[in-house]
């Protein structure tokens, strides 16, 4: 079982922080209607992939339908320092010149 501070049950539900209790219960059902392992009998790998989402899926709807799991569960993500990793910085793409400033830096034709 994953930590609960680790994981983000409002991402997996894909609901904001501020998510109302049919929010949450909405959400828990259509993602079950779409993972459900019943639905992937036919691939043994897809099931078990499945099975674990649910779980997930689960997880956070008995965290998030809970009033007082959910406000331990939100105390607990308003003070990641005292429980996460710090997390590296997102990687940044270089940035390229435009073609038309590439294009003058060129000898010739054929030599861009």
């Amino acid at each position: 079982m994953r930590d609960e501070r680790t994981t983000n049950y409002y991402a997996i539900l894909e609901l904001s922080p501020g998510a109302s209790d049919a929010e949450i219960k909405r959400a828990w059902h259509e993602h079950m209607q779409v993972w459900h392992p019943d639905r992937f009998v036919h691939s043994p790998t897809l099931h078990r992939k499945a099975e674990a989402r649910t779980q997930l899926i689960n997880q956070a709807y008995q965290t998030l339908s809970d009033p007082a799991a959910r406000a331990r569960y939100d105390a607990g993500r308003q003070h990641p320092s005292s429980h996460r990793h710090h997390l590296h910085a997102p990687r940044r793409h270089p940035v390229r010149k435009p073609l038309h400033d590439r294009a003058r830096n060129c000898a010739g034709p054929k030599r861009c």
